[in-house]
């Protein structure tokens, strides 16, 4: 009987069911934590990632999980041809680790925040959610590990994530159409694949709703199938997989293009927002740091970037205004520092004092491409603040760092840490 370890990390919840499913397709399914020895895993025939919040999705899904030691031996059984699955929150570590879809070594793809479109391009909604959706298999029967079954096959799934929209660069869509590693397809009960929300669920490229990489072993799937007993033929394609039954193309690797540089903001207030109290994301993420650079003298401090467009001429009073409406940040767990100009201000009984507290030195601005956030903030601030004209709101993630050595920008970006290069970028303030 097949052993398959199921490697869970703080946060995640679906090893009960996993577990289950696992044992049900015939295999021999272990609960692995994720602080075990990477070495434990060589005694295993697969792996699967379940589903949850590991490290209660700080950062961002599945980034500190990606970054911990145990993800070596995952990467190891991977590169020898042994099946990995990862499903949601496991889905996500994947992609971030840079196992899907595995052109290189690298982190590739994104899982970025759900983006439900109508059909006449209107964002409806960002963020969690979760319902019951429907799903085929597109690739060729038996391209991945967990697809030996006739090619077009219909199952419904539920799902339940907040980052699930699948993403990249034109180059690296068109190459994983180009070698059928779209395996499973959001569609209609019929089949239709229809792009637009409910029936693409989050917005993801092409409606994947499973990628797999270039060899067909390793599969980051969004939806649940291992909770529904309807979706077994997934985990029983393992035995095909084992058995030598595969349908792998010749692989074409894209050819990447040259990504422009990030661009500082040219904001008119920019508010800058750190909690009085502890910020467990901003520990765990200095933690998940010092452990990928090796250095323990590494200490960071986590800022809620925002930056204000307006065509006010008094940017005083309006910066005011802003603080007073309660939307910026709440005064009794945030401080704030507020910059206009080349000014800093501080906010004190009431009204804004010019400050002598500045950033930190070593100050880098993590952004996403598609702000939905600071989308989300100016509508609302705009609709209690209308006369004011303010024309836009953006957000970040001010990240500032102290060290007993200097680093780079390049340094921090390798890291992938602070940003996921495909989704967002990372710039020095």
């Amino acid at each position: 009987m097949k052993k398959i370890a199921l490697v869970v990390f703080p946060g995640m919840n679906c090893e009960v069911e996993s577990y289950r499913t696992l044992k049900r397709a015939g295999f021999a399914p272990q609960i692995i934590l994720w602080n075990e020895d990477k070495s434990i895993l060589r005694n295993f025939d697969g792996i699967m990632l379940p589903g949850g919040f590991s490290f209660e999705d700080r950062g961002r899904s599945g980034v500190v999980s990606a970054k911990e030691p145990i993800l070596e031996g995952v990467r190891e059984l991977a590169e020898a041809g042994k099946p990995v699955l990862g499903v949601c929150n496991g889905a996500q570590v994947l992609v971030e680790a840079g196992l899907a879809p595995g052109f290189k070594t690298e982190t590739e793809m994104a899982l970025a925040r759900n983006k439900r479109i109508s059909e006449e391009g209107e964002i409806l909604g960002t963020g969690f959610y979760h319902t019951w959706v429907y799903m085929k298999s597109i690739a060729p029967k038996g391209r991945c590990a967990f697809n030996n079954f006739e090619q077009d096959l219909i199952f419904h799934v539920p799902i339940a994530h907040g980052e699930g929209r699948f993403t990249g660069s034109k180059e690296y869509i068109e190459a994983i159409e180009e070698n059928q590693m779209n395996v499973f397809t959001y569609c209609d009960q019929e089949g239709n694949v229809i792009e637009n929300f409910p029936i693409n669920p989050n917005g993801s490229a092409m409606n994947i709703a499973g990628l797999c990489n270039t060899n067909g072993n390793v599969l980051a799937l969004m939806p649940h199938p291992e909770r529904t007993f309807t979706s077994d033929a997934i985990f029983n394609s393992m035995h095909k997989w084992f058995e030598g039954e595969k349908n792998i193309p010749s692989i074409k690797i894209p050819e990447e293009k040259e990504q422009k540089p990030a661009e500082t903001p040219d904001n008119q207030i920019e508010f800058f927002v750190n909690l009085k109290i502890t910020d467990n994301t901003e520990k765990t993420i200095e933690k998940a740091l010092q452990k990928l650079i090796n250095d323990q003298s590494v200490e960071l401090s986590r800022w809620q970037y925002w930056g204000i467009k307006t065509k006010s001429d008094n940017l005083v009073n309006l910066a005011e205004e802003l603080i007073k409406s309660g939307e910026i940040f709440n005064e009794n767990k945030e401080n704030a520092l507020v910059k206009i100009g080349t000014d800093f201000y501080s906010y004190q009984n009431g009204e804004l004092k010019i400050s002598a507290e500045k950033l930190p030195e070593n100050s880098y601005l993590a952004r996403e491409n598609e702000d939905f956030i600071g989308q989300a903030k100016f509508e609302k601030i705009n609709h209690h603040l209308e006369e004011k004209n303010i024309t836009n709101i953006e957000s970040g993630i001010l990240w500032a760092i102290k060290a007993e050595k200097n680093y780079s920008l390049e340094d921090l970006q390798k890291t992938y840490i602070f940003q996921n290069p495909v989704a967002g970028s990372l710039i020095q303030v």
